[in-house]
């Protein structure tokens, strides 16, 4: 008897933990499952090939961009060219012989337009001229990474005014989206410390201070714009609002070059490579602009703020062959991040207001610029 009592007693916690270990793993199972069934029902869905166009049509608008920052600093650093003010002139002169051109065949809806919200246009147009003034002439002052860096800080900017404006509903998620998003910035931007140290400096501490200092101003004018270029596009349609915009930023970019400019302007010595990097940053930024508002139309702002992030990576990839910057593993570990964050944030969708008047025939709701009545498919022409 002694002899079972002691089997028995020896035999029992082998059965206790037997009960621990298939508890611990039924636990496991079950929130395995729980898992599973979160992905097939919340975030699959979503993973359409809409999802992966849209974030293709990012890269592709963070490249163009790139391409424009390469070319303007190229005018600065190679060719002594400091005409922000003209480039950002020629775009919009391109953008209006297209989009206001396209605009004013529609003859008594571009004169409607123009009586009911032309004021409004024009504070756009201000806001976007100046805008890419700012951003413009600090490429005179700072490197090209720096510039599309400090340039990020829209983002918050954006989030901000599709909160108040846009009334987005953002959920945790979408915040810790936006959160990994900047902490992949935050890695570029050491990434960009180390190899600006090795790399031309465009000139002393003070004038790159002021060169951050312009960057984020000119952040500032395009967070405004940016959540406008939302507002219209999905309440109207493409070709008005870069119709009207364009047409009155003409006036004070012009202005701009007059003031600022001209005198410069009339000193170039017009050479090939002067002429080439001309050509290559405006027609960069007349794509850029021509493809932006599309991208916004099928997604958000704040998506579009978050995909050209990227941008910072393929300026570094330029800045190796062009300004001597040296490589660090911290770009690709901080691309990951960011494309990372922009799929998090993807992924759930963020109702707005703009959102709800899309989806309504004739809409009340939206102000001045939600009572056109074109169709879906209209809206985006």
């Amino acid at each position: 008897m002694d002899n079972l009592g002691n089997s028995e007693s020896h035999e029992w916690p082998y059965f206790e933990t037997l009960n621990m270990d298939t508890g611990i793993t039924t636990r496991e199972s079950s929130a395995w499952h729980k898992l599973q069934l979160y992905y097939k029902n919340k975030v699959r869905p979503h993973l359409t090939r809409r999802f992966v166009a849209i974030i293709i049509c990012g890269q592709c608008l963070s490249l163009v961009l790139c391409a424009t920052g390469v070319g303007s600093q190229k005018l600065v650093m190679a060719c002594g060219v400091k005409i922000p003010g003209f480039l950002a002139f020629c775009n919009y002169m391109l953008l209006a012989m297209v989009f206001t051109t396209r605009l004013a065949c529609k003859t008594e809806e571009a004169v409607k337009i123009v009586k009911k919200r032309w004021w409004k246009y024009i504070i756009i147009a201000i806001i976007d001229v100046y805008g890419n003034f700012l951003v413009f002439t600090a490429y005179e002052y700072t490197s090209l990474t720096s510039v599309q860096l400090l340039d990020c800080l829209s983002i918050p900017g954006v989030v901000f005014l599709s909160i108040i404006v846009l009334k987005a509903k953002y959920k945790p998620v979408h915040f810790f989206g936006v959160s990994v998003c900047l902490v992949g910035l935050g890695l570029m931007v050491w990434a960009d410390f180390t190899s600006r140290s090795q790399g031309p400096k465009p000139g002393n501490r003070h004038s790159q201070l002021l060169g951050d200092m312009l960057v984020i101003a000119g952040a500032c004018c395009y967070a405004a714009s940016n959540v406008a270029e939302e507002f219209v596009v999905k309440t109207s349609t493409i070709t008005e609002f870069m119709g009207m915009m364009s047409f009155f930023a003409c006036f004070f970019s012009g202005a701009n070059v007059v003031i600022f400019e001209w005198d410069h302007l009339s000193n170039i010595v017009w050479n090939y490579e002067t002429i080439l990097f001309l050509i290559l940053s405006v027609l960069s930024l007349f794509t850029f602009y021509s493809v932006m508002p599309l991208l916004i139309s099928l997604s958000t702002a704040t998506l579009v703020n978050l995909m050209l992030l990227t941008a910072d990576l393929y300026s570094l990839f330029a800045g190796l062959y062009l300004f001597s910057y040296t490589f660090s593993a911290l770009y690709i570990f901080s691309f990951i991040v960011i494309v990372l964050g922009v799929i998090i944030f993807q992924v759930f969708p963020t109702p707005s207001r703009v959102d709800a008047c899309e989806s309504e025939t004739v809409v009340n709701d939206c102000g001045d610029f939600g009572d056109s009545q074109d169709s879906g498919t209209e809206r985006l022409m």
